[in-house]
């Protein structure tokens, strides 16, 4: 089950509000909760403004399935569609002789430690590194097929599309991958796929203006800023209370130095009790004190694993020995290359792992270049040892969550369980629907009383 805060808070209230027919772009989401619930949910300002693909797709699959749990196959299917296309383009580009090596680099990039982590919640920071690559795999495969594979177009668009309606960062993330790829076209003169390009970046304005109606447009037409509830005059700000006392009125190079180099922490202000004073640690070392940390879905320092640190600093060693066959494989690889590190310069929060991705895959990239070229036996041990490394500390991470989300499914089973018997009790669903319900258990609450309560 979804042990997540958001999943079960904003995440989930929609999917039941998407299920039961809601339709945001004539009604808001307090009209609707009162339309059909006697109850009172706080945050519904994030159900009504934020964009709702995951939502909308979970929604059908509860519709059919009658099982709102199942919503999450939406993570699995994904990850799946992410390593079937980095294999597709790795075997044809980059590992052509190689089968058994393009796998290992389909699975590596499928298994970033913000993506395993939330494969059990309704986060959605996992879809967006699945469409964010999935758009850079496109780049890669239309730059080595010398612009003319129209496949390679089509998921271009269809994930700048979806990647839009994912996640508000994700319009921006759209934005920022077509618009610089477009000033690379221009840099090196290719008019021909600018003008390519620049139709494609039309086509995802124009259905966006369709698909994207709510949250863009409706927030335009209620006087609000495009990208409320994160950006305008009358909106709070999230990151204060999320972040530790210690990251307060520093540098953006600070707060990501600190949680590269930091033991994995789940620290943050609002909750004193988890606001702990960060401790650096040599690179490929691992405390014991950090593995429970790693069982939270949205791990804020070193939320890449116990051995990112080291493995960013290996890619950065290895990226001066990558020999690229010719000149057009090099412009695309370091296009590419630095396409992903701007999108990561680019978010001021990019010391949360959760709200960069795309950084796992930089490390990644890299390594394949180098195993691409690798001729000589110290060059493919090298290899071998990376990938395990890599391997090992997703490895990590997908244990303790996976012990944590088993964990937390005992204890909801028992809830709901009890629930179930004090639903007899004289006056419980009156006493339910008065009182003050918890963020984190609002969708639990709509799908008891959409099962025992009243209108």
């Amino acid at each position: 089950m979804d042990m997540s805060n958001d999943g079960q808070w904003y995440h989930q209230t929609g999917i039941i509000f998407l299920k039961k027919g809601w339709n945001p772009i004539y009604t808001t989401a307090t009209s609707f909760l009162h339309q059909n619930w006697n109850v009172e949910i706080n945050g519904l300002e994030y159900v009504n403004s934020y964009p709702k693909f995951a939502e909308i797709v979970a929604a059908n699959i509860y519709y059919l399935t009658e099982n709102i749990e199942l919503g999450k196959t939406l993570n699995f299917l994904s990850l799946v569609i992410l390593g079937f296309y980095t294999f597709y383009t790795l075997k044809k580009h980059l590992f052509k002789n190689n089968t058994v090596i393009a796998v290992v680099f389909s699975i590596l990039m499928v298994i970033n430690p913000v993506s395993l982590a939330q494969m059990h919640t309704f986060y959605v920071d996992n879809l967006v590194y699945v469409y964010f690559m999935l758009m850079v795999l496109s780049l890669i495969d239309i730059e080595c097929s010398n612009y003319l594979n129209k496949t390679a177009w089509l998921i271009l668009t269809i994930s700048a599309i979806i990647l839009a309606n994912i996640k508000l960062v994700g319009l921006i993330y759209a934005a920022e991958i077509l618009f610089f790829y477009g000033l690379y076209l221009w840099y090196f003169k290719k008019k021909n796929t600018a003008k390519i390009l620049k139709k494609t970046s039309l086509v995802v304005v124009g259905l966006l203006l369709v698909c994207a109606a709510n949250p863009y447009f409706t927030n335009i037409a209620q006087g609000k800023h495009i990208l409320y509830p994160v950006f305008g005059s009358d909106t709070a700000d999230i990151m204060e209370h999320n972040m530790p006392t210690e990251f307060h009125n520093k540098s953006m190079a600070y707060k990501l130095f600190m949680s590269t180099f930091s033991r994995v922490d789940n620290s943050f202000a609002e909750f004193k009790s988890l606001d702990n004073k960060l401790k650096l640690k040599a690179p490929f070392t691992v405390k014991k004190e950090e593995l429970p940390y790693l069982r939270f879905w949205d791990v804020r320092q070193c939320g890449f694993g116990v051995l990112w640190s080291g493995i960013l600093i290996l890619s950065v060693l290895l990226s001066f020995f990558i020999r690229y066959k010719n000149k057009k494989d090099k412009s695309t690889g370091l296009m590419v290359l630095g396409l992903l590190i701007l999108s990561v310069l680019l978010n001021l929060e990019n010391w949360w792992a959760r709200y960069v991705p795309q950084f796992y895959a930089i490390p990644i990239l890299v390594l394949a270049l180098y195993a691409s070229n690798a001729s000589s036996a110290k060059q493919k041990l090298i290899s071998s040892i990376c990938c395990l490394i890599i391997f090992i500390n997703s490895a990590i991470s997908y244990k303790e969550i996976s012990l944590a989300a088993l964990n937390f499914t005992e204890q909801k089973q028992v809830q709901l369980n009890n629930m179930e018997k004090m639903k007899r009790q004289p006056d419980f669903i009156k006493n339910l629907e008065q009182s003050k319900i918890r963020d984190d258990f609002s969708a639990t609450v709509l799908l008891f009383l959409d099962k025992y309560g009243r209108k």
